[in-house]
């Protein structure tokens, strides 16, 4: 079994992408329709082939192009992310490179898919149940009730 390197994961998304854009092995139609500056991003993923992922991330450069073949052509198809790369030095980076790999395979708001989420509306701090239980003296005392108090829950008991 092939182990990727910790904090790596952006390097093996641009290679995936490299390999799945060189090959056209994108959803053509999807790119199209929803993605803007793909040309700019094929030009990027160019400086990321597999020989140089596999450097960057200690899996080889024929387990890269496996994987996102298998990726490219599986439908549908997702990416979960978890607290491992929400923990990593460059987070948004590697966020951004897993929604682009499912951005151009098409594997967006489908069933299976990366489905986009949104709440009907943000709700006020109060609606988080917890401060609900807190009494008027407690709301007053809370730490940074003072200096941020848009994120105070005004309900008390």
């Amino acid at each position: 079994m092939d182990t990727l390197r910790p904090g790596t994961d952006a390097a093996l998304a641009l290679g995936m992408m490299n390999v799945i854009i060189t090959e056209r092995l994108y959803d053509h139609a999807f790119v199209e329709q929803w993605c803007t500056g793909f040309e700019a991003l094929a030009q990027r993923v160019m400086e990321y082939p597999p020989e140089k992922v596999e450097e960057i991330t200690w899996v080889p450069a024929d387990t890269i192009r496996a994987v996102a073949r298998l990726y490219a052509t599986t439908r549908p198809a997702s990416i979960t992310q978890c607290l491992s790369i929400d923990q990593n030095a460059d987070t948004i980076s590697t966020a951004r490179s897993i929604a682009m790999l499912a951005a151009i395979t098409g594997n967006i708001d489908v069933p299976g898919g990366n489905v986009i989420t949104m709440l009907p509306r943000l709700h006020a701090r109060s609606h988080d149940g917890s401060s609900a239980w807190l009494t008027s003296r407690q709301h007053a005392t809370r730490l940074g009730n003072q200096e941020y108090p848009c994120s105070q829950a005004r309900r008390a008991r």
